[in-house]
């Protein structure tokens, strides 16, 4: 007996609470065997910002479909690019970052695709590093975007001394 695959769909009203980050909502689509890949939308309204946080040893792949969304990021000071509906973007694992909207009257919408094993979501106090004292960093310094990747130049909102 043959078995007959199907196409799923996930109906965006039916869609399950995700992984959370105090900020934002995420909302689960998909999730595979394991929770090896991870596939939802999140969503922060106007003016938002979500908590810091990392994605563990997994690999977060973004699509923005609608508003734009500030990536905060950075041991030491706050780094950030921007994504804009229709950009795509990769957060490597392990990367302290936060989510803002920096459109105060306009929600962002973003399709997250998480790969890899370990716990989806670790939210941490700041920029630095860890929940109770633990290190994200890997080889004393925080992991960045591979060769070939185009990277758009980080912008500081600390005062510079």
């Amino acid at each position: 007996m043959r078995l007959m695959k199907e196409i799923e769909v996930g109906r965006g009203g039916a869609l399950k609470a995700g992984y959370s980050t105090p900020g934002i909502v995420r909302d689960k689509a998909f999730e595979s065997t394991h929770r090896y890949i991870i596939v939802s939308r999140t969503r922060a309204s106007g003016g938002a910002m979500s908590g810091w946080h990392h994605h563990g040893t997994r690999h977060l792949y973004g699509f923005q479909a609608a508003g734009r969304m500030r990536l905060e990021y950075g041991p030491r000071r706050v780094d950030a690019v921007v994504v804009r509906p229709g950009d795509f973007f990769h957060i490597p694992p392990r990367l302290v970052h936060r989510d803002v909207n920096p459109d105060k009257d306009r929600e962002f919408v973003v399709v997250n695709i998480l790969v890899g094993r370990g716990e989806p979501v670790i939210n941490v106090k700041g920029p630095q590093g860890g929940r109770d004292g633990e290190s994200v960093k890997r080889g004393g310094e925080f992991r960045r975007p591979r060769r070939g990747v185009q990277k758009q130049e980080p912008v500081s909102y600390l005062p510079r001394k």
